[in-house]
């Protein structure tokens, strides 16, 4: 059996409307960093987008769109 393929879903970029277990470990990692109105929910919701902006600002992100958990986003939070 195949295992699953963490390259494809690490290179992912998230935004508001999406959902998934990628959606959950990014707001898993955010509530972790102190962001804990972010909740667990599995769905790319308001909190999640204000969790995700905060962070870039906090980092001085400027790579990806405010509120976009994409590559230099995700190197950031996970790295």
């Amino acid at each position: 059996p195949a295992a699953s393929s963490p390259a494809s879903t690490a290179a992912a970029t998230l935004r508001a409307g999406d959902s998934g277990p990628d959606v959950a470990r990014l707001q898993q990692l955010l509530f972790q960093q102190g962001f804990t109105y972010v909740r667990i929910t599995g769905v790319y919701d308001k909190a999640t987008v204000r969790g995700v902006r905060q962070f870039q600002r906090d980092r001085s992100l400027t790579a990806d769109p405010y509120g976009v958990y994409g590559p230099a986003t995700r190197a950031a939070l996970e790295g």
